[in-house]
């Protein structure tokens, strides 16, 4: 039995010194929450096989090479060739994810669990790799258009209104829409996405985050309507690795920075032009929807308004009194206040939901009807 104990007493002191130096070797690939080595030792076979198959490619000629990077796609069709590495970890853990192109994505929601598509939005199929010449409507907007509070978004619903009016398939409505979205992250998705779809109409439903994320950035920001989803300073403060500040901290009425209703149309305004702007330069159609609020609902940020909320409130009703003055066709859903059923301050219900869809559809079908026989013909 001595003889045994100090048998694996041997063995495991022998691989220590071994693993120790293949981590001496290699130290980023070392797992820091492990007391012994022994197991980051897969970690380390594929360290060495890939140190062989690098000592392999680098005598081969580019024509060889070529070759050979295209059998190993072929192999490994579910690795990192194709995987998108962004939708790997969420901020926090609440479902935001960092993405290059719109700042984030990844739509969630509290009560409803769905896929997401390749770029963390909320369709089921992906648009982005398989053109082809439907008839394309993009939704672009915040938590309400993503779906947040509906177990089937209102861009499927008004995909399913399409299809059947038409009895076609070659309708698609396709949704860039996630969650705190301001109008500059809808651009961003358009610019970077949805203008490679070569969309038709594209629908910013919209209205809200402006209002009340506009309140916290700074002045200069405001000023030349820069507004931005007010949680990413948390996770500047992550990069950075600074104390990283709890919602309560960065949301609250002692961190209100602007409280000017008329300003903020009017810089809102132009965000809007811009839009407009950007899509019909690609010979599409931009569509406005503003969204409604219930001030008398509960608050995602408490069941008493405080100031921010109310500022925001405000903000809204600005954009709701001028809407016309934006001079860019839309839909303003306070028009239709009474046959909307809120889950909170802006958050509709699944029944809702396919109002609006019914209202979006009326719409479009009014003005666009004729395009869309030609396309889908």
């Amino acid at each position: 039995m001595k003889k045994i104990i100090i048998t694996l007493v041997t063995i495991i002191l022998l691989s220590e010194i071994f693993m120790g130096y293949l981590a001496f070797l290699s130290e980023k690939q070392i797992n820091k929450n492990y007391f012994l080595s022994l197991p980051n030792l897969p970690s380390f076979i594929n360290l060495i096989n890939r140190f062989k198959n690098m000592k392999k490619t680098e005598k081969l000629s580019l024509d060889e090479f070529e070759i050979y990077l295209n059998n190993k796609i072929k192999i490994n069709k579910e690795n990192y060739f194709f995987d998108n590495p962004f939708l790997e970890d969420d901020i926090k853990g609440n479902g935001y994810l960092y993405h290059p192109f719109t700042e984030y994505t990844g739509v969630h929601s509290n009560k409803y669990k769905f896929e997401l598509d390749y770029f963390g939005y909320r369709n089921k199929k992906n648009y982005y790799f398989n053109k082809n010449n439907n008839f394309k409507i993009i939704m672009t907007g915040g938590s309400e258009c993503a779906g947040f509070s509906h177990k089937v978004t209102i861009a499927e619903l008004l995909e399913n209104n399409f299809r059947k009016f038409y009895n076609s398939n070659k309708i698609d409505v396709i949704n860039l829409c996630m969650n705190s979205y301001t109008i500059l992250n809808e651009i961003q998705s358009i610019t970077n996405f949805g203008i490679l779809l070569e969309p038709d109409i594209v629908i910013s439903h919209s209205g809200y985050n402006d209002s009340l994320y506009s309140i916290f950035v700074p002045k200069n920001f405001f000023k030349i309507g820069l507004f931005y989803f007010i949680g990413q300073e948390q996770w500047k403060n992550a990069m950075y690795g600074k104390k990283i500040k709890t919602d309560r901290e960065i949301v609250n009425d002692e961190t209100i920075k602007n409280f000017n209703p008329e300003l903020f149309f009017s810089v809102a305004k132009k965000n809007y032009i811009n839009f407009k702007n950007i899509v019909e330069s690609v010979n599409a159609n931009l569509i406005i929807g503003l969204q409604a609020y219930n001030s008398k609902g509960p608050s995602m940020h408490g069941n008493i308004p405080q100031q921010f909320q109310k500022i925001a409130m405000l903000n809204m009703d600005e954009i709701n009194k001028n809407f016309k003055e934006i001079s860019i066709d839309g839909i303003n859903f306070f028009n239709f206040y009474d046959e909307l059923k809120f889950i909170d301050t802006i958050h509709t219900d699944s029944n809702t939901a396919q109002l609006i869809a019914d209202k979006y559809f009326k719409h479009i079908n009014h003005k666009f009807a004729v395009d869309i026989k030609n396309k889908i013909h």
